[in-house]
């Protein structure tokens, strides 16, 4: 049940990169897409903390976000393999 939990954590991150991801890249191709206010709706909770970080007026808060993400990537895969090892120490 817990490496369940783990791959649904890994699954959701990634799907929240990708659309940190669409969502940057629209905004500096074609801002007035249709899918613009939906991706805006899924990533702004993530983004609004970072928003304050910009240099020359470019907002890097997608770029911290990805680093968050990355990072949490890394321990959830850390935790599925101390799992795994766990396990087969047991059997």
């Amino acid at each position: 049940m817990l490496r369940a939990l783990l791959e649904v954590f890994r699954q959701s991150l990634t799907l929240l990169m990708g659309a940190v991801i669409v969502q940057a890249v629209m905004s500096w191709v074609n801002p007035y897409h249709a899918l613009s206010p939906i991706l805006d709706a899924l990533t702004r909770p993530y983004l609004r903390p970072f928003r304050r970080f910009q240099v020359g007026g470019v907002d890097l808060s997608p770029l911290i976000v990805l680093l968050i993400i990355q990072v949490l990537l890394l321990v959830v895969s850390t935790l599925d393999v101390t799992f795994l090892t766990q396990l087969k120490v047991s059997i």
